[in-house]
């Protein structure tokens, strides 16, 4: 049996330049850490389609003690996977799933990451959010995070990355329709908050949204942020 589930009692190596509440729950970590082992196996679920995870930031150092933690540095990211009463909650770092102090980490916001990000200054943000997009030759859909400013919609895997997948450039030639259902069907597309952006020095884009809503209002803005004529 490892380390980690030898005891019950769970005790934190505290940092010397902070003061963190150490978790004190008496409580058997036996099954936790057995799941975050099958886990990790390579059928683990795709990280792309979790764009609705939660993600920590690491507020200080910690080297693993076992075979079962993470080791990080301040400022690494970490994805919350689950939490447990003992406070070692199971996290994804660089691929990795294992336990960690819920005490070393907070919980990023929308809000902080872009203030974070020097690619989004969110002065200059028209509308930002999360939309479900189709490849271009893989017809697979997947949910990415968009950013329309500047007459520019970039769109990340996730609100994390610095680094844009794309750049959608809007020119007055750009159309941005809803597509209705007959062009659904034709298109073989089965989302009902289905829309398009037209660009023509690109390509099409088919996107959809959660909700009517949503998707009304990214297309009133994409529509407001498409330049005018010269």
């Amino acid at each position: 049996m490892s380390e980690a589930t030898e005891t019950s009692q769970v005790h934190i190596e505290m940092p010397s330049e902070a003061v963190v509440e150490e978790p004190k729950a008496e409580v058997d970590l036996e099954t936790f850490v057995t799941n975050t082992v099958e886990e990790s196996q390579p059928n683990a679920k795709d990280e792309d389609d979790e764009a609705d995870k939660i993600t920590l930031e690491c507020l200080y150092d910690f080297n693993a003690r076992t075979a079962n933690e993470l080791s990080f540095k301040k400022g690494d990211h970490i994805e919350l996977l689950a939490k447990h009463p003992s406070g070692m909650w199971k996290g994804r770092l660089n691929g990795r799933i294992a336990l960690f102090p819920y005490n070393f980490a907070r919980k990023i916001t929308t809000e902080s990451v872009d203030l974070e990000n020097p690619n989004i200054d969110p002065s200059k943000v028209e509308h930002r959010g999360f939309l479900t997009k189709q490849g271009h030759f893989i017809k697979s859909w997947r949910r990415r995070y968009f950013v329309l400013k500047n007459s520019e919609i970039k769109y990340y895997k996730s609100q994390l990355d610095v680094k844009e997948k794309k750049t959608i450039m809007l020119t007055p030639k750009t159309r941005v329709e809803i597509l209705t259902d007959r062009a659904r069907n034709y298109l073989r597309i089965d989302y009902e908050y289905s829309f398009l952006v037209n660009t023509p020095l690109q390509s099409v884009y088919y996107m959809y949204a959660n909700s009517e809503e949503e998707m009304q209002e990214w297309v009133s803005k994409i529509r407001k942020a498409i330049p005018r004529k010269e």
